[in-house]
């Protein structure tokens, strides 16, 4: 059987390297950085960005969202009323038939045009009768 080759890992000395590359950055030419800080620095920018433009576009969507949650609570309250309507209308439609004809009995009520004619005469000549003087209009 073979032995598996055997892997010595420094940790000292990798950590010795990284701190090398951290340590005596000038903040104003990263050009002139390691390609660790350099690329952890991109990193950090591009994830600023995209954190940046993704809370940019929950603030929106979250505007939308408030706008339709209160647009929806008012087509629930439409579909509310328009439920209990639909469930009363045979009995509105009574109730409109019933007025309908209670419409049509008081109409048959009122004078027709000659008894109306007939009275206007009537009046006339009683206030004539009493030397009252009446005004056409």
């Amino acid at each position: 059987m073979a032995k598996s080759p055997s892997i010595n890992v420094d940790f000292k000395e990798i950590q010795d390297k990284l701190k090398s590359q951290f340590s005596g950055l000038d903040p104003n030419d990263p050009s002139q950085w390691p390609a660790l800080p350099r690329n952890l620095l991109f990193v950090a920018v591009c994830a600023a960005v995209i954190a940046g433009l993704w809370f940019a576009w929950l603030k929106t969507s979250d505007e939308e969202l408030i706008a339709e949650k209160a647009r929806e609570v008012a087509l629930r309250e439409d579909y509310r009323t328009k439920l209990v309507q639909a469930v009363n209308l045979d009995a509105l439609k009574k109730q409109l038939e019933q007025v309908q004809q209670y419409v049509t009995q008081l109409e048959k009520q009122l004078p027709s045009k000659a008894e109306m004619d007939a009275l206007l005469s009537d009046i006339n000549q009683a206030g004539l009768g009493r030397s009252l003087q009446f005004e056409l209009f």
